[in-house]
């Protein structure tokens, strides 16, 4: 059975509605907001490139560890802490549920779902 999913998944890979989010967020995004992708379960720092979305991968207190396409990362792809002050909203893409986000500081007002992608605001 296994012999057979492979082949298919690696030929029809699952496509997440990526682009339904970027469009989202850049008809949202105002001055002064600030964009992250939170690294959970996933990060999604390539799609954020492709679609234009400047979002560095917020990874707190530690390195992201090694794995496919943290070699063609830049020092500017990730950063360890929030910055001090933002003007406008702190916006983060992610694909863990907005519930289990945590950052301290923020307070969450704004959750927008595509699938099991999302955005959320906060201030």
């Amino acid at each position: 059975m296994i012999g057979i999913y492979c082949p298919y998944q690696f030929t029809h890979p699952t496509k997440r509605p990526f682009k339904q989010l970027a469009m989202y967020v850049k008809s949202e995004q105002r001055s002064g907001d600030y964009l992250v992708n939170y690294n959970g379960r996933a990060h999604h720092l390539w799609e954020s490139k492709y679609y234009g979305i400047p979002a560095p991968i917020y990874v707190p207190g530690k390195p992201l560890p090694l794995y496919v396409g943290t070699a063609q990362m830049t020092p500017q792809d990730t950063i360890s802490s929030l910055p001090a002050r933002i003007s406008g909203r702190l916006g983060v893409i992610s694909s863990e549920p907005a519930e289990r986000i945590s950052l301290p500081g923020y307070r969450l007002i704004e959750v927008q779902r595509f699938g099991e992608l999302s955005v959320s605001w906060w201030r």
